[in-house]
């Protein structure tokens, strides 16, 4: 395991990392959340259009619909690179799970399948 700080490095950056690191018995692993400090529906709707721009691999995306904006571009990038599919395994939020409905913090699990290994 190899923990990366990527603070405000951009996503083209963040992509040559990933790169330089990807080889077939890696799997690179990114973690960030969504969106944070909006109301429930609000949250709800701008993570649902963040989730689908990473399943269509369309980057950039901005620090106001995902916290680790710049490492999940950097993976959108590399995956594209390498003809990845990425697969929604579940949306939700942090009122979904418990919590009040005025501020919530979107998380959602996504991950790249076909073609992993490339």
């Amino acid at each position: 395991m190899l923990p990366l700080v990527v603070g405000s490095a951009r996503g083209e950056e963040a992509a040559e990392v990933l790169d330089a690191l990807w080889v077939p018995d890696v799997l690179p692993v990114v973690s960030s959340d969504l969106s944070h400090d909006l109301p429930y529906e609000k949250a709800r709707e701008v993570d649902h259009e963040t989730a689908e721009r990473e399943l269509m691999l369309k980057g950039p995306l901005d620090a106001g619909s995902v916290c680790g904006a710049a490492v999940v571009s950097g993976l959108l990038l590399a995956a594209r690179k390498r003809g990845l599919r990425p697969e929604l395994l579940d949306l939700r939020n942090s009122d979904d799970n418990a919590g009040g409905r005025d501020e919530v913090v979107g998380t959602g699990i996504r991950v790249l399948l076909a073609g992993w290994g490339r």
